[in-house]
């Protein structure tokens, strides 16, 4: 109920004295009401709690995020304590903390600066973003929960003083640096990087392809201090206390001081957090004499750690790591008793194969729980996690195990060296089946982000299929089973055929995504793959990323406009990471490196490629229609200006009109006033970015949109749009819209209305 309350806030954002109110009733009416109605009165207080709690932390969190928004790209100075130093490729990233937030300050090299030193910095202050396209992670939200508020780039040290004191952040971080040293020194390379994510939770060193195998594997909360790497610390730790020989309750005592450490050594994670509580709550337990209830464990821990901090709730590890207890604790039990007694785990007596099905079921049952959150939070299925478990957790309980070891005795030579050598042999069969596992087609599944109504669905199979598991409950699995038959049938019926058009934030360029439904599927265009800069490919940043999310398969069409690199740049890498059935291209006898690749890898792919002209148009993706406009095919290849031999194409849905111009130019809208007749559309792209030279007050006439949309960059050195360009669009009321400003902009469309969909 105290979780509910702090949804039910976020969803109604009530005012902070209303659910303080609540709250202050509920607990008087606790107070002087009879006990009968002590419970139901509970349930309120509980509910008003949460509400109230992450009431007063949203309260101060925006009074936070107003103050230092003001702050955005000026020059300031901070002057605080440095609270954490993390050390990436090509920068050094210093966490400050002042008196009433923290700040991350970019270096190229390292200051020198340690945790806990005084220094004072003054630089350029950026506000956190918030996402710039759909499937973008949150960073702002992210940081924003941990009173980060924004970054500073440029610093200039102005004052330093090294720190003589101590205290627990600083005892905390010495020891996790002396840790990783260590690690470096015995073992060295990505099996020390590993050992380093595994017993301290810096994971900072370890390359790009290895999480990408744990990702892909469904094996990446293996990188991340978790419950299961509590568990393992919990084991060692009791083993221990039992060598000391201390009195039982002592022992209890030693063992949950000794977990907090960790905890803390961690960096208190929430998933660490809540490992650590329920076993010192059971713990706890024990040292009182009374059972330890796992469901009263659980519920305490999370109700301790939401009072604490109510934005746990939103952090993935709090909603990953619950979500697996839980699942763990309600399906092990169904799934062994629905086996055939020879084949339960508590049956069989092969000490081996006892451990591997059990692991198994237990791998089994927590990815019940979490799939919902992978898949809301990834988008994308790890087919292969369950198997893979089964194999890479009890190494990286046996790694975990060493390094603990290491820790204790890597200061005698020779056993230093043999541990470090096993550390590193393990570490590289941990590494091998990862890859393994990757390489196996559909080792994941890339179905993009769940809708509500399917997560509903998956929860309802889920719950029919334990019905079905269990004799005594197949009466009412027939009515679990009608209910999912429900679920399934009418949102079938009341789909709405929307046709989705993104336009993407892929900085100075264009890309645009359409995704129409049809009787045969969803259909994806694409127009244009945005722009490929020595720093950045927005293909591979930017488009593929959105597609992904939006769990694209395949793409039904790439309409290249023309071959500039800031419309075709992101061309290669889309096609490299979806099939793509055909090719849209323009006529123009144009040459460039990227151009000339781009073409041969169509042609290496066996992809059609049309050169599209004036007059085509097709109607393979009713309801949709679409009419290229422009170019003529003698008229585009005499043109230096490859601007103006843009491919033009209107796409039609009922009542509804886009007209997509791509970087068009004065000669070419003076060419497609031809088709005045076709020029009044709903929406319009505007051409060349907003460009002084594009848009001219004779094609804004013709087209009269009501929304204008302008792919541009942030700050872009052109400085489009030009502000006489925006004048004529404002001059037909169009409503305009720019992607430098407002990040992706999502459309849809029913064929009658067009509506902006909020995607954040």
């Amino acid at each position: 109920m105290f979780a509910g309350g702090i949804l039910f806030q976020q969803l109604l954002n009530l005012p902070f004295t209303v659910t303080g109110m609540g709250l202050i009733v509920s607990i008087v009416l606790l107070w002087i009401l009879k006990r009968e109605v002590f419970t139901r009165v509970l349930v309120v207080a509980l509910l008003m709690g949460g509400m109230a709690r992450i009431g007063f932390s949203g309260l101060i969190q925006g009074e936070k995020a107003a103050v230092f928004g003001t702050l955005h790209n000026k020059r300031v100075e901070l002057i605080g304590e440095v609270a954490e130093v993390r050390i990436f490729e090509q920068s050094v990233r210093i966490l400050l903390s002042i008196r009433n937030g923290a700040f991350h300050v970019y270096f190229n090299n390292h200051p020198g600066f340690s945790v806990g030193d005084k220094v004072a910095v003054s630089g350029q202050f950026r506000e956190l973003k918030r996402p710039r396209n759909p499937g973008e992670f949150d960073f702002r939200s992210y940081y924003h929960r941990r009173n980060i508020w924004g970054s500073l780039y440029d610093p200039e040290v102005t004052t330093f003083e090294a720190t003589s004191s101590w205290n627990m952040n600083i005892l905390f971080s010495k020891s996790r640096e002396v840790v990783r040293d260590l690690f470096r020194e015995n073992i060295g390379g990505n099996a020390g990087a590993l050992m380093s994510a595994l017993i301290v939770g810096l994971r900072e060193e370890i390359p790009d392809e290895i999480r990408q195998d744990f990702a892909d594997t469904g094996v990446i909360h293996v990188l991340a201090v978790s419950g299961l790497h509590v568990g393992y610390v919990l084991i060692i730790i009791m083993a221990l206390v039992k060598i000391v020989r201390l009195p039982y309750r002592w022992q209890k005592w030693a063992v949950i001081f000794c977990l907090v450490l960790y905890a803390l050594l961690t960096g208190g994670k929430p998933s660490v957090w809540r490992a650590t509580l329920m076993a010192s709550l059971y713990l706890l337990a024990k040292i009182v004499q009374r059972d330890g209830n796992l469901w009263n464990i659980v519920a305490m821990a999370a109700l301790v750690l939401l009072i604490i901090d109510p934005f746990y709730l939103f952090d993935l590890g709090f909603q990953l790591s619950f979500a697996a207890v839980i699942s763990i604790l309600f399906f092990y039990g169904f799934f062994e008793q629905s086996l055939p007694e020879r084949f339960r785990p508590s049956h069989i007596d092969n000490g081996l194969l006892k451990g591997a099905s059990g692991l198994f079921l237990v791998s089994l049952s927590a990815q019940v729980g979490t799939l919902p959150f992978i898949w809301a939070f990834f988008g994308r299925i790890p087919v292969m996690g369950i198997f893979a478990n089964v194999l890479i957790v009890p190494l990286v309980g046996v790694v975990v195990s060493i390094g603990f070891a290491l820790l204790f005795f890597g200061w005698v030579p020779v056993v230093g060296v043999a541990f470090g050598q096993t550390a590193w042999f393990m570490s590289e069969i941990i590494f091998l089946i990862a890859n393994l596992f990757a390489k196996i087609p559909f080792s994941s599944i890339e179905v993009g982000t769940p809708e509500p109504i399917q997560l509903l669905q998956y929860g309802a199979v889920v719950i029919t299929v334990v019905m079905l598991m269990r004799k005594e409950l197949w009466h009412k699995a027939a009515l679990a089973g009608m209910v999912v038959a429900n679920l399934f049938v009418w949102s079938w019926a009341l789909e709405r055929k929307v046709v989705d058009i993104i336009f993407m934030d892929v900085g100075q360029g264009d890309g645009a995504v359409v995704r129409i439904s049809t009787d045969e599927g969803t259909r994806t265009i694409l127009i244009d793959a945005g722009p490929l800069a020595f720093t950045k490919d927005a293909g591979e940043k930017v488009v593929v990323p959105v597609l992904k999310h939006l769990g694209t398969r395949k793409i039904d069409l790439l309409i290249m406009s023309h071959p500039h690199a800031d419309h075709i740049g992101g061309a290669s890498a889309v096609m490299d990471a979806f099939s793509v059935n055909e090719v849209w291209d323009t006529f123009t006898s144009y040459e460039s490196l990227l151009y000339g690749r781009i073409v041969s890898q169509i042609d290496e792919r066996g992809i059609t490629y049309r050169r599209s002209g004036a007059g085509f148009s097709i109607n393979h993706f009713s309801p949709v229609h679409f009419t290229v406009l422009h170019p003529d095919s003698a008229w585009a290849v005499t043109k230096r200006n490859v601007n103006n031999a843009s491919v033009v194409v209107k796409m039609t849905y009922g009542e509804t009109s886009f007209l997509f111009v791509g970087d068009l130019e004065r000669e070419g809208d003076k060419e497609i006033l031809a088709y005045r007749h076709m020029l009044d559309v709903n929406v319009l792209k505007v051409g060349h970015h907003g460009s002084i030279t594009s848009s001219t007050q004779p094609l804004i006439e013709a087209v009269t949109p009501d929304i204008a949309v302008v792919s541009v960059g942030e700050k872009n050195k052109f400085k489009h749009p030009s502000s006489e360009v925006i004048d004529r669009l404002k001059r037909t009321d169009a409503k305009i819209l720019r992607t430098d400003v407002e990040g992706a902009i999502w459309l849809k469309t029913n064929g009658r209305r067009i509506w902006r969909y909020d995607w954040r």
